[in-house]
């Protein structure tokens, strides 16, 4: 301050403060040019931020490290997430299906949750389009599940179903509600069932 009314007067009025960009060699450099750009590059950061205070290089560099980190991770949730905002049950090609099943092993032996697994059979009559019939009955299936519940296609009229988080007493009801959509879509064939609980000895 006194350096600064020695150049501006003792009646300076006028407000002083300063912003302050450093960089250390030869941590952050060796060459003046490399080291005149990260200072100005600490300074910036400063000065984003209100200016008067100061910012050394290396700390800029990891913030931005972390902004960059943190950005890659949206990315990667972005591609991660779904794209669709179907009702119902998740569905997936048997292979999928299997990695879901294998990691409820892990998931229930470990926290002692409790998930199960449902076969559904259409027994297809010769002469019908069995293609059409599934087609149909996945139809049916799938909003009679929640989201949190996991559908596959496992052989042409058998489905594999996932529910998660489900008490044995309730299967029953779930099972009469696929039974109504189904019936309520016009499918005719017989459908039957079997319910196992997901553990690490099946």
């Amino acid at each position: 301050m006194e350096a600064a009314q020695e150049l501006l007067g003792k009646d300076c009025a006028i407000p002083l403060g300063a912003s302050i960009g450093c960089a250390f060699a030869p941590t952050d450099g060796t060459e003046f040019a490399e080291l005149s750009q990260k200072a100005d590059k600490a300074l910036y950061e400063v000065k984003r931020n209100g200016k008067h205070g100061f910012r050394f290089y290396s700390s800029v560099d990891s913030s931005q490290k972390q902004k960059n980190g943190k950005d890659a991770l949206s990315a990667v949730v972005q591609i991660l997430g779904e794209r669709t905002k179907e009702k119902g049950a998740f569905v997936l090609p048997f292979e999928q299906f299997r990695s879901v099943y294998r990691f409820l092993v892990r998931l229930n032996a470990n926290y002692g949750t409790r998930s199960w697994l449902v076969t559904l059979n259409i027994r297809l009559e010769d002469g019908l389009d069995s293609a059409k019939i599934c087609e149909d009955f996945l139809s049916a299936l799938r909003p009679s599940l929640r989201k949190s519940d996991v559908v596959t296609e496992s052989a042409r009229g058998q489905f594999l179903v996932l529910l998660m988080h489900s008490e044995f007493e309730n299967i029953d009801m779930i099972l009469d509600r696929i039974r109504v959509a189904w019936k309520n879509l016009g499918g005719s064939l017989l459908l039957e069932s079997e319910v196992r609980e997901i553990s690490s000895e099946i």
